[in-house]
């Protein structure tokens, strides 16, 4: 399982109660020092291998996961430090991450991405994004809280697609 942009590892960290193994990376060097933190208090340090870098920038060649997840930065505006980073794109981020994704999926493994309302990208930007990258929707599920909803989008490769 591959949790990016990590921040305090929860995903990961829940992830790793039942995964063999959980690759996190964040870009900011307190998320990834956090999530070391975490994983160390909760006895999953062997489990939950932390990174820092941008995307998918830290990992090996050849590596692969079954499931992907990204919270992509998504409130418009132009980050002056890492924290910032975390929260302010102008959706970039969001769409470098679906043309990369389906390289670093194993075959019948998932991506989940969540985004906002408030983010630069509309629900059929990113979905047309996906599927412009050998990746098809297979659940779509919206959420909404007092100032905006977040909507889940689970991709999976397209058929025929390594």
């Amino acid at each position: 399982m591959l949790d990016l942009g990590c921040g305090t590892g929860i995903l990961g960290l829940l992830a790793a109660r039942k995964a063999r193994r959980v690759v996190a990376v964040d870009v900011n060097p307190k998320a990834v020092e956090c999530t070391r933190f975490n994983a160390e208090a909760n006895g999953l340090e062997a489990k939950v291998d932390v990174r820092l870098g941008s995307l998918f920038q830290p990992l090996k060649p050849g590596e692969a996961f079954n499931l992907i997840l990204f919270n992509p930065p998504y409130l418009p505006g132009k980050p002056r430090n890492p924290s910032e980073a975390g929260w302010l794109d102008s959706g970039e981020t969001a769409l470098k991450f679906l043309r990369e994704a389906s390289r670093w999926l194993k075959p019948g493994g998932l991506v989940q991405l969540v985004y906002s309302s408030l983010g630069a990208l509309s629900v059929r930007q990113i979905v047309e994004a996906a599927e412009a990258s050998k990746l098809k929707l297979v659940e779509q599920k919206a959420f909404r809280s007092l100032f905006e909803t977040f909507t889940i989008h689970v991709f999976a490769l397209r058929e025929g697609e390594t």
